[in-house]
């Protein structure tokens, strides 16, 4: 029986009859997998992570940025990327992430005044894995900065 490279899904064969059940099942795996639900597929875990990015263009103290708003589906996440477009040249960047009003961090994450532009940063103290909820409300809260400040946040 052929089957498809990466996760061994049935493919028919040309000329084959009878095929019809098999590739159904098939189709039920790939609407789990693109649900968000994962699934075990040719003895892979296949799981699509939900990505939401803040887009932040004023680092200003006590800006609170509801960027993602709402989770579209469910999901896991696993870390925070950082990624500077302009910064401070003497102040630190301070933020934190909430899902629900509960920070996804042991502590909040600090950027240092002067990160060139450009600079990609997996933010520490992530509390991952997150099980996200469809509807989940995240929020971005700036705890230090200021207006020199722009970056994105990517939960993913």
């Amino acid at each position: 029986m052929p089957t498809t490279t990466n996760f061994g899904l049935y493919k028919p064969a040309n000329g084959e009859v009878g095929w019809g059940a098999n590739v159904d099942t098939n189709f039920d795996t790939i609407d789990a997998v693109l649900s968000g639900q994962g699934a075990s597929v040719g003895g892979k875990t296949v799981n699509i992570p939900l990505v939401g990015t803040f887009q932040v263009g004023s680092g200003t103290t006590g800006t609170n940025v509801t960027g993602i708003g709402r989770a579209p589906r469910s999901a896991n996440l696993t870390e925070c990327v950082v990624t500077v477009t302009k910064a401070d040249a003497s102040t630190p960047l301070t933020f934190t992430i909430s899902k629900n009003g509960v920070s996804l961090f042991s502590a909040p994450v600090t950027v240092a005044a002067g990160t060139e532009s450009g600079t990609e940063i997996t933010a520490a103290g992530f509390l991952g894995p997150v099980t996200v909820a469809k509807g989940d409300k995240f929020t971005l809260d700036i705890t230090s900065g200021s207006t020199d400040w722009s970056f994105s946040a990517q939960l993913e």
